[in-house]
C-alpha cells in the first residue's frame, strides 16, 4: 500500500498534491480561511511569545511551516498531513489492496464533498489538526508496515499537534488512560493491547510532556510554572454557563462571601461573555489577567467542594452530550475586514497577501454555508447509524480498534470542549469527519460494492 519509499521526493510530491484536494474551500475562497482567533496565532508566530489564554504549539507550526512568508503554506501543511495520515490509514485496513493511489484519491474527494475535513483544513486555526490526532493514534497503536521514520513522524505530530490546543492535551489523556486500562481487562483482544503497553504509555506520556513544556515556556517569559496564566477566568465562565456557579453562590455567600455574591443576579449569559467582555462581573474592568488571579479561589473552592461534585458530574456530562450533536462546518466563517483581529498580523507581516485577504470570498461574505451544514447534518447521523448498524466484533481487533477509537475520540473531544471550555459548534465540527471516514471505510469492508467503487479489492490469490 505505500508509496516507492527509494524515490521519497516523488512521494512528498505525491501526498502534496492529494492535500491540495482537502484544500479547495481556500483555493475557492481565493485566501485560506480565517476565525476570529487566526490573528492571535498569527502574532504569536512572529513574536514566539506564549499568548495568556492559548498554549504556544500552534504558533510554532506555523513559524515552522510558513517561512515567515506566506500563509498558504499553513493550509498546504495541513492538507498534506491529512492525506498522508489517510492514505497509512488506507494501508493499515487495507493491506493486500494494489495501486494504492486509487481508493486514496476517491476517499479523500468524498471527504471533500460530505465532509467537514477541507473546510477545517483550509482555516489556519489549530482546529484542523484536532481530528489528526486520532489517526495518529491510530496508527501509532494498530499501524501495519510503518517504517522507523513513518512511526518518527507520528510521534512528532503527536506531541506538536498536541501543544496546539488544550483541549488536544486532554483528549489524548483520556484516550491513552483508556488504553491503557483496556489493556489489563481480559478481553477479546487483550494479549494485542498488552502487547502495545509500552505505545499506550508513550501516549499518555507525550501530552505530560506537551504540559510540562507549556509549564515552562510560559514560567521562561513571565507568567509562572502553570498550564495556562488564565484558566480561573475561563473556568469560572464555564462554570457561571454550566448553573454550577449559581448553586455554589447561593450555598457559599451566607458563611463564604467573595466578590461575586453581589452579581448571583448577572450570571445568567454565555460563557464567552464572561471571558471577554471587561465589563462582566468576572472581569470587573479588569485585564484578563488580573481578573483572573482574583477568581482563582473561587473557582478552586468551588471545585474542591465536595458537596458540588455531584452537580459537575451531571452539568459536564450533559455538556458533553449537547456538544456531540454541535456539527456545523462553517461557524465564525465570517467577513473578518479592516482592523479585524486577522487583519493586523496580515497587514502587519504578510502585506504582499492583504489585498488577497480582503477581496477573498469569506471577506465579501460570500459563503452561503445553510445548505451544506443542513447536507452535513444527515451525512453525520448516517454515518453514525453505519458505524452502530456494521460495529466490528473485537476478533477484527484492527477494525474494532479503528471504529472504536474513532468514535471514541468524537466523544472525548465533546468532553474536552463542551464540559470544560464551553459549547461551540465549531468545536465539534473539527473532529465529525472521523466518524464520516470511519463510516466509509467500514462500509466498504463489509459491502463488495462499495469495495469495487473505492478500488478497494483484494489482490486475487
Amino acid at each position: 500500500m505505500r508509496l516507492p519509499q527509494h524515490i521519497p521526493w516523488r512521494a512528498a510530491l505525491y501526498f502534496f498534491l492529494t492535500g491540495l484536494i482537502l484544500c479547495v474551500p481556500a483555493l475557492m475562497n481565493q485566501a485560506p480561511l480565517v476565525y476570529s482567533d487566526t490573528g492571535t496565532y498569527l502574532n504569536t508566530s512572529r513574536s514566539l511569545l506564549p499568548p495568556i489564554d492559548r498554549p504556544i504549539g500552534y504558533g510554532l507550526i506555523i513559524r515552522a511551516v510558513t517561512w515567515q512568508s506566506t500563509l498558504w503554506t499553513i493550509v498546504f501543511f495541513q492538507g498534506m498531513a491529512a492525506s498522508w495520515l489517510i492514505h497509512r490509514t488506507i494501508g493499515t485496513l487495507f493491506p493486500a489492496v494494489r495501486k494504492a493511489w486509487r481508493p486514496h484519491l476517491i476517499v479523500l474527494s468524498l471527504l471533500l464533498a460530505i465532509s467537514s475535513l477541507p473546510w477545517y483544513a483550509s482555516q489556519i486555526m489549530p482546529d484542523a489538526l484536532s481530528g489528526l490526532l486520532g489517526l495518529c493514534v491510530f496508527l501509532l497503536v494498530f499501524g501495519r508496515g510503518i517504517a522507523i521514520g513513518e512511526m518518527l513522524l507520528l510521534w512528532l505530530m503527536l506531541f506538536f499537534f498536541g501543544i496546539a490546543h488544550y483541549s488536544h492535551l486532554v483528549m489524548l489523556l483520556m484516550i491513552g488512560a483508556t488504553g491503557a486500562l483496556a489493556s489489563f481487562v481480559p478481553l477479546a483482544g487483550h494479549h494485542v493491547l498488552k502487547r502495545r503497553r509500552t505505545v499506550l504509555a508513550g501516549i499518555i506520556a507525550v501530552p505530560v510532556a506537551g504540559i510540562l513544556f507549556i509549564m515552562g515556556y510560559n514560567a521562561r517569559h513571565g507568567h509562572g510554572f502553570v498550564l495556562s496564566p488564565t484558566s480561573s477566568l475561563f473556568l469560572s465562565a464555564k462554570l457561571i454557563e454550566s448553573g454550577a456557579m449559581h448553586t455554589y453562590l447561593k450555598r457559599r455567600c451566607a458563611d463564604r462571601p467573595n466578590f461575586l455574591c453581589d452579581h448571583v443576579q448577572e450570571l445568567d449569559r454565555a460563557a464567552m461573555h464572561y471571558v471577554w467582555d471587561d465589563s462582566s462581573p468576572t472581569r470587573g474592568g479588569m485585564e484578563m489577567l488580573e481578573a483572573s488571579r482574583r477568581l482563582d479561589p473561587v473557582v478552586r473552592d468551588l471545585l474542591t467542594d465536595p458537596g458540588m461534585w455531584p452537580m459537575l458530574a451531571w452539568t459536564s456530562a450533559l455538556a458533553t452530550t449537547v456538544q456531540f450533536t454541535q456539527v456545523d462546518i462553517g461557524s465564525g466563517l465570517r467577513a473578518y475586514g479592516h482592523q479585524s483581529s486577522p487583519w493586523w498580523p496580515i497587514e502587519r507581516h504578510y502585506r504582499h497577501e492583504l489585498s488577497m485577504y480582503m477581496n477573498s470570498l469569506q471577506q465579501r461574505e460570500s459563503w452561503a454555508l445553510r445548505d451544506l451544514n443542513n447536507i452535513n447534518m444527515w451525512v453525520v447521523l448516517s454515518a453514525c447509524m453505519a458505524l452502530l448498524v456494521n460495529w466490528p466484533a473485537r476478533r477484527s481487533l484492527r477494525w474494532w480498534g479503528f471504529v472504536s477509537l474513532l468514535g471514541a475520540f468524537t466523544v472525548m473531544n465533546a468532553a474536552a470542549t463542551g464540559a470544560i471550555a464551553n459549547i461551540y459548534d465549531r468545536l465539534q465540527g473539527r473532529v465529525t469527519w472521523l466518524l464520516v471516514l470511519a463510516a466509509l471505510l467500514l462500509l466498504a469492508r463489509s459491502f463488495p460494492a462499495l469495495r469495487r467503487l473505492l478500488h478497494l479489492n483484494r489482490r486475487p490469490a
